[in-house]
């Protein structure tokens, strides 16, 4: 039975987490409580999950995260960890219950191996243009929503990169795990799933996350490049009028706006990459 330590970042979703917690309380996972810990790093500011996690779960550590973005705040959660592997999942999602059982049968199966990763799908289809979630069907994405690393490796790879305060964190990752050659296992049976989230605006600063990754990763440059990325916005452009009508036009602003947004990263993100070169 390998011993596991649960991060979980959060902030301000305390109905969501409840969610997620209780799928993770002993009575419903499939492991026994001696071999996991869930650590819930939250950088709450307005309000904070402790006061839920004292009264409804007490076997859960709480430990106030850094306020520097999810990356960060993943990382915070690490530094609490007591056990050699580090399984993350979200918040707002919600594990089944082998989902521990499932990951630590993988590890016995492939001893060697640092990196697995878990299926992740929506509870329904999708209905609308503003609504999210990480679908991970067949693997290879390495979604920080769905995976579990041994300490020693993550640790010695730096964790997440704090640079990212809002997206691209869990991208840039998965890179350095693919230039470190490591094999990322799938592990279909440890599910995850992550209900479509309603959003009525997002960060619009993608371009300054694709920068940072960049600056990290320059020889990944070609695939940011404004040819690749208009053909990209293109592919976009003609599924928001395919799904107009299966979505009832339902949230169609936000993918008007979002259409917007890509194209002005598209063109901010070529003419750095030219000044660069320069």
């Amino acid at each position: 039975m390998n011993n596991i330590s649960i991060v979980i970042p959060t902030r301000h979703r305390n109905e969501h987490l409840q969610e997620c917690l209780t799928l993770l309380s002993p009575d419903l996972q499939k492991y026994p409580l001696n071999n996991y810990e869930v650590i819930v790093s939250d950088d709450g500011s307005i309000t904070t999950a402790e006061k839920l996690i004292l009264e409804k779960f007490p076997w859960v550590k709480w430990v106030k995260g850094p306020q520097k973005g999810p990356a960060a705040n993943r990382n915070n959660g690490v530094k609490y960890a007591k056990f050699n592997w580090i399984a993350f999942t979200d918040d707002d999602c919600l594990p089944s219950k082998n989902w521990l059982e499932s990951f630590s049968c993988a590890i016995d199966d492939n001893p060697e191996a640092n990196v697995f990763e878990g299926k992740t799908e929506a509870d329904r289809r999708k209905k609308r243009f503003n609504e999210v979630a990480p679908i991970n069907s067949n693997g290879g994405l390495l979604w920080s929503c769905n995976l579990m690393v041994r300490k020693p490796y993550y640790l010695s790879m730096g964790g997440y990169c704090e640079e990212f305060k809002f997206e691209l964190e869990d991208i840039e990752f998965r890179t350095r795990v693919q230039k470190d050659k490591q094999p990322i296992i799938f592990v279909p049976k440890a599910f995850v799933c992550h209900p479509w989230r309603k959003i009525d605006n997002k960060y619009k600063v993608e371009y300054e996350s694709v920068l940072i990754f960049l600056k990290r990763h320059p020889d990944h440059q070609k695939h940011y490049s404004l040819t690749t990325r208009l053909k990209i916005i293109a592919v976009m452009t003609l599924n928001l009028f395919k799904d107009a009508f299966r979505f009832k036009f339902r949230g169609i602003g936000y993918a008007i706006v979002d259409l917007f947004y890509e194209l002005r990263s598209a063109f901010v993100v070529h003419f750095k990459i030219v000044a660069n070169q320069k």
